[in-house]
């Protein structure tokens, strides 16, 4: 039995409506393909995650500065890893540095943008460069690649997201 999602948002002193109905669904996990270098990855869809964020073998700043924010808008090559275990080099322009907070601790990462596959839809999004080496998934898909195109249903696909 299929189940169809409508939203009523309140704001301005007036309601939007947002049928979800025609989104297509995922759950908890999926494949993904990075499109830069073609390496699929089995991932994590995370809600609770503002942006994606793939894992990051190596990391090669050109004439790093001492501080990470002077290192936003100069050209880095990374390397990833896809699920199959290939390898792949990355160049891409730092769009900025941030802090994200995690489980336990606040970890500082390089971000840039990636085009990304997931179900046949693509999009170029901001994706942190990150050291997911102790987690079970090296990529995990962030509300910048889901919002407006994919419904999430956890009941959907592997629950068991333990880290490896």
């Amino acid at each position: 039995m299929a189940y169809g999602l409508l939203a009523i948002l309140g704001g301005g002193g007036g309601y939007w409506y947002l049928a979800a109905d025609h989104l297509p669904r995922l759950g908890a996990t999926t494949t993904a393909t990075e499109l830069t270098s073609g390496l699929s990855f089995e991932a994590r869809v995370d809600t609770g995650a503002q942006i994606c964020s793939i894992h990051c073998e190596e990391i090669e700043i050109p004439s790093p500065g001492s501080e990470p924010m002077e290192n936003v808008g100069k050209f880095v090559r990374f390397k990833i890893e896809g699920t199959n275990g290939e390898s792949a080099w990355i160049d891409a322009k730092l769009v900025d540095h941030s802090a994200f907070r995690t489980s336990t601790l606040t970890a500082h990462r390089y971000i840039v943008n990636l085009p990304l596959r997931v179900d046949g839809v693509e999009a170029t999004v901001l994706v942190n460069l990150n050291d997911r080496h102790s987690m079970r998934y090296s990529l995990l898909i962030g509300r910048n690649f889901l919002r407006g195109r994919f419904v999430v249903d956890v009941r959907n696909g592997n629950d068991d997201l333990e880290s490896k």
